[in-house]
This record gives structure tokens, C-alpha cells and sequence, in this order.
């Protein structure tokens, strides 16, 4: 039987090589992507803000795994949200353990453990508000179940998907030979535009201030091509862009950044922030395009030519993370479901209560039906149906940024 704690300090998650080891070579679940986003956005989130890291020992007081979480207060309430949630759309949160586990019984005895703790003076929730999740992780699903167990309410949706385009063991001739005629002779043209073009060249940032100099490029462009139709863009907030600052310079000296920018008779046109991860996984996490040069299609070179590197190099996948975007089926990328979960601690799970998050979210239904978008998604996280199994999305909840 597992132990299962809250820690509410950063010492676990400052030694690096112990939390790392349980991160499964995701670099989003890993302490510099956490650690840095924590540096870059506890100013916003206010005093009440504390870290809330949930731990599960065995009997020897070895980690098995963390659930990294932080609290604050919200409208008068205590709230878990996982670390690394908002603006900067961390995807693949879950909880940290390593792989020869028991995933699913893992997840419900944390589930089972942050429901009990949900009534100590010290550690109480409210509501669990935890976003970036994706569909088939074991251990979540766990931990949905562990929260029903203590007579918490859970609820799950799904507004998009994450996308990855898996290599299969393939060549890059024999991935491109199974697309339509059509997008196979596209697919070629776009991945060796640039070795067929005289204007157009590939740089990559070699030194740290070189980086830096890429990052702000980055920053500048995607904000000018989203400020053009009226969006914000990802990098409208101070905070994301230290984030994004510090971020870059963390990936380079852990020798995970991969930063392409693309020149057009030397003037930078498209910059796009990748991290080439332990996993052997190449993820395309933001990317700045110059709306000025849309004639040759800066973010179809982009994606095709990474997308032929990750063939070439040995890859085992590109992973093109959130967002529908059409491009994403036409390369045969498989999507997942990229999952939100609330949940109201088992105190406030009360019927009146219940009652007043359903007709909260029959409200925001029925208004994305006036505005002819579509229902959001409800999952069930468990395979199974109980009474505490409500719909209760709150009124508050805004959409997702938009990275790319």
C-alpha cells in the first residue's frame, strides 16, 4: 500500500535527476519545463498560490510517483490546477511514475488520497481544475476513479486534440509513397523547397545569445501575424513571454531545442520553437510565421521539412500537440483527445450543488449552439457510470491559446 502525501515546497521537483526519472522523457512533465513556468507565472497567479505536489511512497519512503499540482484561491475557494496549466498549454499532464507500474490502481490510490485530503485543515480543495491531459493515459483515468470513490464529483470534456505523425519504422520514400498522388508530389515539393530555392535558407541558433535573438524573433512575428486579425496571440502576456525567454535557454543547454528559421534573401520569415526530447519524440510547440510571405507557404516548408527529419534522424514521432487544424489529417498524423477534468471535493458534492454545475453547463451549450460552434466534447474518464458522474463544467472556463 502506497503512502500518498501532499508536499507543498519545491524540493522534490529541484532535484532534477529524481523527478526526471519518473517523467518518462516528456519534456513537459520535466522539472526545468515546470520549474520555469512556476518562475514565470507565480506573480500572476497571486499570494495565494502554493505548490501542491502530491506524492505516493512505498513502505521504504522510495517515490513512485508525483501528481504536480499548486493551489490558490479563486472567488472564495481552494483550487488544485496542475502546474504548467494556462497560456503556456502544457500538454501530457498526468502523474510521474515510472513505467513498470501499475498505472490505473496508481492513479486511484493518488485519487483516493487528494479526496482524503481534501478534508485536512492544512491541504482542503474545493475544486480540481486540471487541463492537458490526453485520452488512454492509464493513470488518470485512475485518478478519476479514486475522486468517485471519496464521493467527489468528476466530470471530464474535450474541446480538440493533440496530433502526432508516428515514423513506424519507416523511411521517409516509403512514408511519402502511401499518400495520394496529389499530396505525395506536395509533400516532396514543400520538404526540399529550400535546398531548390536560391532565396530561401535554413539558420539555427548556435550560442546562447543566438537563442535569444531566435526567441525574440519568434515572439515578434507570431505576435504580428495574430495582432493583424484581431487575436491577442500566445505572447500578449508578460509572464508567457519570460516564460518562453527562460524556456528556450533551459531546452538549448539541456540540448533539446531545435529552433528552424526560415530566410527569405536573408530576412527571417518563419521561426518555429521545437523540442527534440528524450523520448525520441520531436514536438513543434510554437511557430512564427510572417503573413507578408504567404505566396510560398512558410508553414507548410516548416512542418514537411521537420516532418522529413524526424524520418531521416530516427525519430520516432512528430508530435504537432493541440489544435484541429485540417493540415494535421491530410499528413496522416493519428489525433488524441486532449483532456480538462473538474472535480468538487466530496464536502461540496452535494446535490444543490451538482445541480447549479449542470445548469451551468447546459447554459454554455446551448449559447456555443446559438453561435453555431460545436458542443463540447464529455468524456468519461472511468468506463463506468455513477451517481456522482455530473456534468459540471463551470460558467468560467475560457478556450484554449493558440500556439501556432
Amino acid at each position: 500500500m502506497l503512502t500518498i502525501e501532499r508536499e507543498n515546497d519545491f524540493a522534490l521537483l529541484d532535484n532534477s535527476d529524481q523527478w526526471d526519472a519518473i517523467s518518462g522523457g516528456i519534456p513537459f512533465r520535466q522539472s526545468h519545463w515546470l520549474r520555469t513556468w512556476w518562475n514565470a507565472f507565480a506573480e500572476d497567479l497571486g499570494p495565494s498560490a502554493e505548490p501542491y505536489l502530491v506524492t505516493a511512497r512505498d513502505e521504504n519512503q522510495n517515490l513512485v510517483a508525483v501528481l504536480p499540482l499548486y493551489r490558490f484561491r479563486h472567488r472564495g475557494r481552494s483550487v488544485l490546477s496542475a502546474i504548467g496549466q494556462g497560456a503556456a498549454c502544457t500538454d501530457f499532464v498526468s502523474v510521474l511514475s515510472s513505467l513498470d507500474v501499475d498505472r490505473l490502481e496508481l492513479g486511484r490510490q493518488i485519487g483516493i488520497g487528494v479526496g482524503e485530503l481534501s478534508r485536512s485543515p492544512a491541504d482542503a480543495w474545493d475544486r480540481i481544475d486540471l487541463d492537458g491531459m490526453v485520452e488512454g493515459d492509464d493513470a488518470i483515468g485512475g485518478l478519476a476513479s479514486g475522486l468517485q470513490e471519496c464521493r467527489a464529483t468528476v466530470q471530464a470534456i474535450s474541446r480538440m486534440s493533440v496530433w502526432a505523425r508516428s515514423t513506424d519504422g519507416l523511411t521517409w520514400d516509403e512514408y511519402t509513397s502511401q499518400l495520394s498522388r496529389t499530396n505525395r508530389r506536395k509533400t516532396r515539393q514543400r520538404s526540399l523547397r529550400v535546398e531548390s530555392t536560391d532565396d530561401l535558407a535554413w539558420k539555427f541558433p548556435e550560442t546562447e545569445a543566438e537563442v535569444v535573438e531566435a526567441t525574440e524573433m519568434l515572439i515578434k512575428i507570431h505576435q504580428k501575424r495574430w495582432t493583424a486579425v484581431g487575436q491577442p496571440g500566445s505572447f500578449a502576456l508578460p509572464a508567457m513571454k519570460r516564460f518562453i525567454g527562460d524556456l528556450t535557454i533551459e531546452l538549448f543547454r539541456k540540448n533539446q531545442l531545435r529552433m528552424p528559421i526560415l530566410c527569405r534573401s536573408g530576412e527571417p520569415i518563419a521561426v518555429e520553437l521545437q523540442i527534440q526530447a528524450e523520448n525520441r519524440v520531436l514536438y513543434n510547440y510554437s511557430t512564427g510565421m510572417d503573413c507578408n510571405h504567404e505566396d510560398i507557404e512558410p508553414g507548410h516548408i516548416m512542418t514537411m521539412s521537420s516532418l522529413r527529419y524526424a524520418f531521416e534522424n530516427g525519430l520516432l514521432a512528430m508530435n504537432l500537440m493541440r489544435g484541429d487544424e485540417p493540415y494535421k489529417a491530410r499528413m496522416r498524423a493519428e489525433p488524441q483527445k486532449l483532456i480538462r477534468m473538474f472535480a468538487l471535493a466530496p464536502a461540496r458534492s452535494t446535490p444543490i450543488q451538482r445541480a447549479a454545475w449542470q445548469a451551468a453547463w447546459d447554459a454554455k451549450q446551448w449559447v456555443r449552439h446559438q453561435l453555431g460552434r460545436p458542443s463540447v466534447d464529455q468524456i468519461n474518464l472511468t468506463g463506468e457510470s455513477t451517481e456522482s458522474d455530473e456534468k459540471i463544467l463551470p460558467s468560467d472556463q475560457s478556450e484554449t491559446a493558440n500556439l501556432n
